[in-house]
């Protein structure tokens, strides 16, 4: 099963290198990686380019990488790599965040778990580094999801957190039928953080599978896109659909 992976970055110049080695480390042979450059200015296009000019032959034409032309932000550039996914053919595919990175034996695990259980989603733990440059070090915390095994039939909130979270923090792996189901409006308004409303359509039509191991491995550093892609009014708009949902739940439960 050709794995797809991908990789938006955006001023990850000094970053993105250690994301590719992580990538082409893998133990798992059958993989391509798509980095998609979101008009950054700092010369992470080029960094790419050299990473790839200096790797042989069989890792430099495994790694595509696009850039656009003006900044479009993250959850432009998640949708257009999910759709991307979908177009190529390929069977599955793992986000990559560009500042962060995996263990070598990361898509090996994911994708054999996926296989064995018939899932269509397979994510993991992470492990987090406040290393903010050079090789990823582990200085904690790791951070547990909650075991998709437990969840039941009808999901609480947080499952459907759980979901959207394995999904969007780069933990995942999955089919062509899981990036088709994320709406693109929502992924692009929310820089895709998207209210739990998104992941409570897509949930009885999803099987999700999950490794109880931090396979992911990411960086805590003040410009961490998770921490600055939500506007203020964006939030409270997806708070409010939460709690709506969070009431609805409890009245089909009694």
């Amino acid at each position: 099963m050709r794995v797809l992976v991908l990789i938006p970055t955006f001023n990850r110049a000094g970053l993105v290198p250690y994301a590719l080695n992580a990538i082409a480390a893998q133990t798992y042979s059958d993989w391509e990686a798509l980095v998609y450059d979101d008009g950054s200015s700092d010369g992470t296009p080029q960094t790419v380019e050299a990473w790839r000019k200096a790797q042989p032959a069989d890792i430099r034409r495994r790694v595509a990488l696009e850039v656009a032309r003006e900044n479009r932000g993250i959850g432009y550039v998640r949708r257009y790599l999910a759709e991307s996914f979908i177009a190529s053919g390929r069977d599955l595919a793992a986000w990559q965040d560009s500042d962060d990175s995996c263990t070598p034996d990361r898509l090996t695990r994911q994708v054999t778990r996926l296989w064995r259980d018939h899932a269509d989603v397979c994510y993991c733990d992470i492990a987090w580094s406040n290393a903010v440059d050079g090789p990823w070090r582990d200085t904690g915390p790791h951070i547990r999801h909650r075991d998709p095994s437990n969840w039941g039939e009808l999901w609480g909130m947080e499952d459907l957190e759980a979901f959207r979270d394995a999904y969007n923090s780069g933990t995942a792996v999955f089919r062509p039928n899981v990036a088709d189901l994320v709406p693109s409006e929502l992924l692009i308004r929310r820089g895709g953080y998207d209210s739990l409303w998104c992941w409570a359509q897509i949930q009885s039509q999803v099987k999700v599978s999950y490794i109880p191991a931090p396979l992911y491995l990411g960086r805590l550093h003040p410009d961490q896109l998770t921490k600055r892609r939500r506007a203020p009014d964006v939030w409270a708009e997806a708070q409010r659909e939460d709690a709506a949902i969070a009431e609805e739940m409890r009245r089909m439960r009694g």
